[in-house]
C-alpha cells in the first residue's frame, strides 16, 4: 500500500503537534508544583528581613540609651531618627508605620519606662504577605507567633508569648 507524500507530511506535522502539547503539558504541571514554593519562599524572605529589622532597631536603641548617658531608651522611634543630640541612630525609612509589609508599634521608653521598651511588628494581612507576628524587646529577644493560638503582646514593660526566634 503506498502513501502519497502529502498524506505522510500531513501524518508527520500531526504527530510534532502532539509532542508539543505534550511538552506544553508537562510545563505546565512543573509550573503548578513551582508557584507555591515561590510564594512560601517570599513569605520567609519578609519575615527574616523584618526580623533583621528588629535587631537592628534594638541595636540603635541600645546605643541611643548608651550614648544618653540617663540610662533610658527611646520614647519614640522618631527619637532615634532625629535624636535631640548626637548622631542618628535610624534612617528616614523608619518614619514610615510600615516596614516591610508590617505594622511598627512602639511603647515605652522615655521617662516613664525608661529600663524598658518593646516593639510590635504586626502582619499587613491586605496582601497576605505573612502570617507571623514579631515583638523586640529591651532583652534583645526577637519573639515570634505563628498559630492563632499562640498570642504576642507588647507593652511599656516588654514583650509577653510567642516563642524566640533562633539566631
Amino acid at each position: 500500500m503506498l502513501m502519497s507524500k502529502s498524506f505522510r507530511s500531513l501524518n508527520c506535522r500531526g504527530f510534532a503537534a502532539m509532542r508539543y502539547i505534550i511538552l506544553l503539558a508537562i510545563i505546565l504541571i512543573a509550573a503548578y508544583m513551582i508557584i507555591p514554593n515561590i510564594k512560601y519562599i517570599q513569605l520567609h524572605q519578609e519575615e527574616l528581613v523584618m526580623v533583621e529589622n528588629l535587631r537592628d532597631f534594638n541595636d540603635a536603641n541600645s546605643a541611643f540609651r548608651k550614648a544618653q548617658g540617663k540610662g533610658a531608651f527611646a520614647d519614640s522611634i522618631e527619637t532615634l531618627i532625629a535624636p535631640p543630640t548626637g548622631p542618628k541612630y535610624l534612617d528616614e525609612t523608619w518614619r514610615k508605620s510600615q516596614r516591610h509589609h508590617f505594622r511598627l508599634i512602639y511603647s515605652g521608653g522615655g521617662t516613664l519606662s525608661p529600663n524598658t521598651y518593646s516593639l510590635l511588628a504586626l502582619p499587613e494581612f491586605k496582601r497576605r504577605i505573612s502570617i507571623s507576628s514579631f515583638c523586640i524587646d529591651q532583652k534583645g529577644i526577637v519573639f515570634k507567633t505563628d498559630k492563632d493560638e499562640l498570642t504576642l503582646e507588647a507593652g511599656t514593660d516588654g514583650c509577653r508569648g510567642g516563642i524566640p526566634v533562633a539566631g
